[in-house]
């Protein structure tokens, strides 16, 4: 079993793109845009 520390992000953020938080964290530019270019492509 894999446990990996998020933030609050992670209850507005669920489904397939969870595996992507577990590796690559759950960053958020101020603007409330992902800081990494395929979560940005994941929430739209």
């Amino acid at each position: 079993m894999l446990i990996v520390p998020v933030g609050p992000v992670i209850g507005a953020h669920t489904g397939p793109d969870m595996l992507s938080i577990a590796f690559w964290g759950a960053e958020q530019e101020p603007d409330g845009k992902w800081a990494h270019p395929w979560h940005a492509d994941a929430i739209e």
